[in-house]
């Protein structure tokens, strides 16, 4: 097992588990009913003597109870891996991130049990299991049902259920897609445990019974998602990617210098929306030493549909990712949009912010309400399943947009997506980190938010 150098040090969950790692067998234990269950589920699941790897092993329960011929356990807690070592020495177990690492031995089977929640880059994660098995091998996750996280926060004062640590319960929706743009295919996900104590004779059936039945499914608590190893080769596709700037001096240089090495040819496109900063004097230094950077001059503000709408027309590659210049998404998350285009199983990607927990004060309150009600409209009059129609990070195929003009949504995110439905595309929404906006302002204000809702209900009139 090789370790990758390391982007970031995930030290609040691995403090976390470290500092429960004593007391960890003794919620185990004290909820054995609802972790018999889990047990239950990879065991149907894995035959024994299987070759199996844990990522997040934690002190190795759910490794030794699909008893496996060969069985290796990862975690980023030396305290839990030091128990798990004690309990079970006919496996092995290792301390790293499982975000950071590469294995050379190939396994049957994969298991993440209650690891996702606890990730900052879950597609890294998934990207690392990929690598670790075998042609057709197996990646099997139980993960959190996000419906109870209110639930859980409750029961951990009451001193009910483990304390979970940093965590963000993701729906299975999203697992399933990071799964698929990793190159995986589904082979079925499902849900597990409504009764989650034990009730004798009722607790059984119900268990049996809620977790088959379309729509009672959605309350049981955990979430399965089984997908297995695809060979299938992804596409190599140029880019290009298009950043609007208007009085970005702050920002812009670093915007661009970060926008990553995607593996492919690409060409970055600055729109320097008539700024009257430093922004116009920043793009002429840059463009002297980049050579694949592009910058069109507005010789006034136009609004960044209009900068949109150009930097399409001047695009030269076959996908267009378009990012915001104030970096509240990371432009090093841009290959996320790229992949589900190179896999074939989307054709427009649209980021969505409210899935992760965001950066304090990355977006007001009253901004999250505004957006989540807009992104209901939307998606109710659109026919969609939309969290967020106003991330400002979207991929698509050129192709599918030359002909677009953007007229009537000064911002351009509603009517790309609305031009997206009317063609007939796949839209796939993808879960992003937002950070907090280091320079600069906020170009957004409250009136937009009304436009916004007007040419919503204008459109679907229309249609």
């Amino acid at each position: 097992m090789n370790s990758k150098k390391k982007n970031r040090e995930p030290e609040g969950v691995k403090q976390h588990f470290n500092r429960i790692a004593a007391e960890y067998d003794y919620w185990k234990k004290k909820n054995d009913y609802y972790y018999s269950l889990i047990k239950d589920f990879y065991r149907k699941n894995i035959p024994p003597g299987s070759s199996v790897l844990e990522l997040g092993c934690a002190t190795g329960q759910i490794l030794a109870s699909v008893e496996p011929k060969r069985g290796v356990g990862i975690d980023i807690s030396d305290s839990l891996i030091t128990l798990a070592k004690s309990k079970y020495p006919q496996y092995e177990f290792n301390v790293a991130d499982v975000e950071e690492f590469t294995f050379s031995e190939k396994f049957d089977y994969c298991v993440m049990s209650d690891l996702i929640d606890h990730l900052h880059n879950i597609p890294r994660a998934i990207q690392s299991a990929y690598g670790a098995l075998k042609p057709g091998g197996k990646l099997i996750i139980t993960s959190i049902n996000p419906l109870w996280n209110p639930l859980f926060g409750l029961l951990e004062k009451m001193r009910l259920k483990m304390p979970e640590g940093p965590h963000c319960f993701i729906p299975n929706r999203f697992l399933e897609f990071f799964c698929q743009m990793k190159g995986f295919k589904t082979v079925c996900k499902g849900a597990l445990i409504f009764i989650p104590k034990k009730i004798i004779f009722i607790g059984g059936i119900l268990n049996r019974i809620i977790p088959k039945t379309p729509l009672l499914n959605r309350f049981c608590w955990v979430q399965t998602l089984i997908v297995s190893k695809d060979q299938k080769a992804k596409l190599d596709l140029s880019c290009s990617v298009i950043v609007a700037a208007y009085n970005e001096e702050e920002n812009i240089a670093e915007c661009v210098e970060r926008v990553p090495d995607i593996g492919r040819e690409y060409e970055i496109i600055v729109i320097n929306d008539g700024s009257k900063d430093k922004t116009p004097e920043i793009l002429t230094a840059l463009a002297r030493k980049k050579h694949n950077l592009r910058v069109i001059n507005f010789p006034e503000n136009r609004g960044k549909a209009s900068a949109i709408e150009e930097g399409i027309r001047a695009a030269r590659k076959e996908v267009i990712i378009i990012l915001d210049a104030d970096m509240s998404v990371a432009p090093e998350d841009i290959p996320l949009f790229v992949e589900p285009l190179e896999r074939g199983i989307a054709d427009f990607i649209n980021g969505t912010r409210l899935i992760y927990d965001m950066q304090k004060h990355a977006m007001a309150q009253v901004k999250r309400i505004a957006n989540f009600i807009l992104a209901v409209l939307f998606s109710a009059l659109n026919q969609l399943r939309l969290t967020d129609t106003l991330c400002g990070t979207k991929a698509f195929f050129r192709k599918d947009f030359q002909d677009i003009k953007i007229r009537g949504e000064k911002w351009g995110d509603l009517v790309l997506l609305e031009h997206a439905k009317r063609k007939g595309l796949r839209i796939r929404e993808i879960p992003i980190r937002y950070y907090t906006r280091t320079g600069g302002v906020s170009k957004m204000r409250f009136s937009d938010g009304l436009r916004f809702i007007r040419f919503t209900l204008s459109a679907a009139l229309k249609r």
